[in-house]
Formats: C-alpha cells, structure tokens, sequence
C-alpha cells in the first residue's frame, strides 16, 4: 500500500488550492505580530522624555561643545532633575568628571554652582571657591578622585609637626600634568578656608590626606 506523503512548502506555494491559501494566511499572520512587536518596541524606545545625552566620551577637565551631545528619549528613571535640554548652553562647559557616550549629563556633572553646593552641601551660608593646589609630592594626585574629601597640611619651616590648613576640601579635579604642565589638584572649599589655602601655598610646600569614605577603602 502507497502511503501518502504531506506537501512540501515549496509544492503548496506552486500549487493553487486551500493547502496554499492557508500557508499564505499563517505567514501573513507571522508577519504582522513580528511588525507589531517591532512598532512596540520603537514607540516604547522614543516616546519616553527628551534629553541631551553624551555623543562621545568625554575625559574629566575637558571644555565641551554643543556637538559632543545629541538629543535622545531617555527612560523617565534614568533622567535626572536637572537633565539639561539646550546643547548650544554646553559650549565651553568643563567636565568635572568621566562622561560615557550614552550617559545623561546634568547641570553637576560640569564645574558651577551646581557641582559646588552638591559638593559643599553645608558651607553655613558662605560662598564656595575653588583652589588649584601644587603639592610637594604631585605623585599623590594619581590616587585622588573627583569627589573625594581630604585635608590639606603644611609644613612651616620653623615648625616641627604638619599643621592642619583646611579639613573637608573636596576635589573636583585631579590632573596630573602632561609635557610641561605641572601636576595639579583642584579642590573646593568654603570662601575662608579657600583664601587661607591660597595664602599658605604662598610660602609653604602643601600636602593632602585622604579623609572621608573612601580613605577606609584601601587595602
């Protein structure tokens, strides 16, 4: 006895008949769902709010411009407070920090005032400054990292012990220098204890202690 076999796609395809028209109306149906998961997806992707986001990295010191961000949806978790809209306010802008491509940069992520009060949250109503610092040891400057507390010490010559010049300072820089550039920190501090900093470079060598959380981090 000759057992019958089933079509082939290819036979159905050529084939007129009801085999056809229902291989024809299950592929129709694939299509469209996987249309439809698409279309979700896309809409899920752009209909979330509007946001500069970074458009390549950007190393921390850096000046930036309107064309190192582009406009994008951004999940409304991900969008901070004071995410910024206008890319044309960001020319000349100095990155505080690492920016990733992709990254959504807010009004802190740049030195300003806004990276100042969050750096020095309670500076009793006085202004925040900041002071770039030549220490004796620039080597100590590869260690340090933007956000981290430290204090800052002198050494007088007529002195046998540091003497403390200002406890709390924040950094917002840490550049080690580059050909003839000297290696430089640059730290905030509230108005007072920032001029007294200055004053004491003047004629003292400086040198910073790693305070605060992450001086408890290293092994």
């Amino acid at each position: 006895m000759k057992l019958s076999t089933s079509p082939t796609v290819l036979n159905t395809l050529r084939t007129p008949g009801w085999h056809r028209t229902l291989l024809l109306r299950r592929a129709a149906a694939v299509v469209l769902v996987l249309l439809a998961v698409w279309s979700m997806l896309h809409n899920a992707r752009d209909s979330g709010p509007r946001a500069l986001v970074v458009a390549r990295d950007i190393a921390p010191g850096s000046a930036v411009s309107a064309s190192d961000f582009e406009m994008a949806a951004v999940p409304p978790h991900l969008l901070p407070e004071d995410a910024l809209q206008d890319p044309e306010v960001m020319a000349g802008k100095v990155a505080a920090t690492t920016l990733k491509v992709g990254q959504v940069p807010s009004e802190a992520s740049f030195i300003g005032s806004a990276l100042l009060a969050e750096l020095i949250p309670e500076s009793q109503g006085e202004a925040v400054n900041l002071v770039p610092l030549r220490l004796a040891e620039p080597e100590v400057i590869t260690l340090l990292q933007h956000g981290d507390t430290v204090t800052v010490l002198s050494q007088p010559t007529d002195a046998e012990a540091p003497e403390v010049v200002a406890s709390g300072a924040r950094v917002v820089l840490a550049e080690s220098g580059e050909g003839n550039d000297p290696a430089t920190v640059l730290v905030a501090l509230p108005e007072t204890e920032a001029q007294q900093v200055a004053v004491t470079a003047l004629y003292s060598p400086l040198a910073v202690v790693l305070t605060g959380d992450r001086a408890n981090k290293f092994p």
